[in-house]
């Protein structure tokens, strides 16, 4: 069954496929109608200024756990990257230490799961401001069933500290960057102590001090370690 959504009379261009019978509870509506939402959160960014206006930003398409007619709003998927794992492949036993890295198991790995016919969920993140990806894992065992978790660093903390003030003065102009230190605030004038910490700390995560991620999920492709599933570009980044 085919359920068209649709929100003040308006579709929203999101499609749910339910089994036959099943019928959506009010929690999924809800659920639903808040995720649309957010595409009138991003169009009111714009307008204000928030981030640049020339790309369009929008909620196209959803992605829903098998009971979501339920609007469980359950964990669709988890992904530590610095662990060990005791894990049964091709027959045997290993105890697998991923560092910077996530399980990247094909088809046959996640045999009795809801992936079994894709491959286990890779997730690359980027860097602030650049994109990032979700793969499907294709259980290359040449690189131990696993991908990358990010693209890399370039540039070590300190060499991205004291880099060149001409790329980051490029982000500063290209991102609008919220922090919870407002450098331009009176009280703060003349705190370079301050002030000094809060540019290392932008500094230090900076676009240009990461991997070309395109470059990372390639090799990840050409490799057969991982396929393409798609490609998010960041709406605004938060930096705990």
């Amino acid at each position: 069954m085919e359920l068209k959504l649709e929100f003040g009379g308006q579709s929203c261009g999101v499609s749910i496929f339910l089994p036959k019978g099943t019928k959506p509870e009010k929690k999924a509506a809800d659920e639903l109608k808040s995720m649309m939402e957010l595409t009138d959160t991003v169009e009111r960014m714009k307008e204000s200024g928030v981030f640049s206006a020339e790309k369009e930003h929008s909620v196209i398409k959803a992605a829903v756990t098998p009971d979501f007619h339920k609007g469980a709003g359950i964990l669709l998927y988890d992904s530590p990257h610095n662990f060990i794992w005791k894990e049964e492949m091709q027959g045997r036993n290993y105890f697998i230490h991923r560092k910077g890295a996530c399980s990247a198991r094909g088809m046959e790995g996640m045999e009795g799961t809801p992936f079994a016919y894709y491959g286990e969920p890779v997730m690359i993140p980027g860097s602030m401001g650049s994109s990032s990806y979700l793969l499907r894992g294709m259980g290359n065992p040449q690189s131990l069933w696993s991908a990358s978790h990010g693209a890399g660093r370039r540039l070590s903390r300190g060499e991205a500290i004291h880099g060149n003030d001409r790329e980051f003065k490029e982000f500063m102009k290209k991102f609008h960057i919220v922090t919870p230190i407002d450098p331009d605030r009176s009280d703060l004038k003349g705190r370079n102590d301050i002030l000094k910490k809060w540019e290392e700390t932008i500094r230090s995560e900076a676009p240009y001090a990461y991997k070309d991620i395109h470059q990372v999920v390639k090799v990840h492709e050409e490799h057969g370690m991982a396929g393409l599933v798609a490609r998010m570009e960041p709406v605004f980044t938060v930096k705990a």
